[in-house]
Formats: structure tokens, sequence, C-alpha cells
């Protein structure tokens, strides 16, 4: 009984999944490009009073971390920017 109504509950929830058209790959990399584009703008934007930091993470409670170019992943931000900026220049 129980197998049954397992086997049920999972062709229930995950037909729908088989009737979703698949996007091609470019697409998804473009909307995801877009997208994380768009973030890093907004984090820049935030970042512009804080001149001697870089952004870290974001905490728990979803308080933006920064720290100083000592920071093991402050070249994270400065080098995702570039390849967002070369990205657009390159669809242009």
């Amino acid at each position: 009984m129980k197998t049954r109504l397992f086997l049920l509950a999972f062709v229930f929830f995950t037909f729908p999944l088989f009737l979703q058209e698949e996007k091609p790959l470019d697409k998804i990399i473009d909307e995801s490009l877009a997208f994380s584009a768009k973030q890093y703008a907004l984090m820049a934007g935030v970042m512009m009073d804080k001149p001697d930091l870089l952004p870290r993470t974001i905490d728990a409670s979803g308080v933006l971390v920064t720290s100083n170019s000592g920071w093991w992943t402050s070249g994270f931000f400065l080098g995702a920017s570039g390849t967002f900026m070369i990205t657009q220049k390159m669809k242009r």
C-alpha cells in the first residue's frame, strides 16, 4: 500500500516536469548572465560609498559583509564585474 501511494505521489508531482519545454543551453546561459550582471550592478551601487572595501558575503540575516583587499575572496567581485562588462561589449 505504501509503495503504491509513493508511486502515485511521485507520478503526480513529477509529471508536470515532463510537460515543460526545454530551453536551449545558450538561452539559459544568456538569461543567467543577464540576471547576474543586474545583481552585480546593484552590489556595485551599494559599494560606491565604501571605496576601500569589497563585498565578501551576505550573512544569515541578509546583511552585506565587506572586507579589505587582503581577504581571499576580494578579487571575485572585480573579476566577475570585468567579465560582465566584456560580455556586454561582445553582444553589441
